[in-house]
């Protein structure tokens, strides 16, 4: 009987488990449909279902940060790639709130994340290009030119800037 009742909580666990991590990413699957025809907004509100179903869900919240910095919620994006950092440091968590934060004129804290995503993958030449971008600002010119001749020499077609 124990065995029986234990089988029973353990298959409906994995049923709920599987239906909900499907719903999850049906409404983040949906999200970024809304993003590629930017619809913005729309785009958000199906990654808060997703998120709610699934609070682990990294690439709910670094989608849901591209599209909140869309709709110019900078302190939001820079909070939904703080939440998946945390639960997953990742190169493009780290780089698009790096990205938000040099938007922001927050060029100190910018230049960190943006060592993280370096160090994290060393061959985007858009790392290197925001990072010689933080250094402009921040008045480190040789710095700069050596992240930019850097992003160059990966990829001699780059524009450099935002």
């Amino acid at each position: 009987m124990v065995k029986r009742v234990a089988f029973f909580l353990f298959f409906y666990w994995g049923c709920v488990h599987s239906i909900t991590a499907q719903t999850a990413r049906n409404h983040y699957d949906e999200g970024v449909e809304q993003a590629e025809l930017k619809d913005y907004k729309g785009a958000i509100l199906c990654f808060n279902r997703a998120i709610r179903l699934d609070p682990k869900f990294v690439e709910a919240y670094i989608e849901r940060g591209d599209a909140k910095g869309k709709v110019k919620d900078h302190l939001g994006a820079i909070q939904d790639y703080s939440t998946a950092i945390e639960l997953r440091p990742t190169y493009a968590a780290y780089f698009n709130r790096a990205f938000e934060k040099i938007g922001i004129e927050d060029f100190a804290g910018g230049l960190l994340d943006i060592d993280q995503a370096i160090r994290l993958d060393r061959k985007q030449e858009q790392a290197y290009n925001l990072r010689g971008l933080a250094k402009f600002a921040l008045e480190d010119m040789e710095g700069a030119i050596k992240d930019f001749t850097k992003a160059i020499k990966i990829d001699p077609k780059i524009c450099l800037g935002l």
